[in-house]
């Protein structure tokens, strides 16, 4: 939960026209958690975005 409470929190630190989904996995399967009320520039988060996922795992980008 911490993780996706940073990243969410760096996503919404610079608002913009991106919109963006986390697909979470789990032992079921995995979760998509939409953010609809929720916008960020992507080019000014792509950096730190970069550096913070690729800690931990990897990211798509569409």
């Amino acid at each position: 939960m911490r993780r996706m409470r940073e990243l969410l929190n760096l996503l919404r630190s610079i608002p913009g026209r991106d919109r963006f989904t986390f697909f979470v996995p789990n032992p079921q399967g995995t979760v998509q958690l939409d953010f609809p009320n929720f916008t960020t520039s992507y080019a000014a988060v792509q950096e730190p975005l970069d550096q913070m996922v690729g800690e931990w795992g990897s990211m798509e980008v569409q």
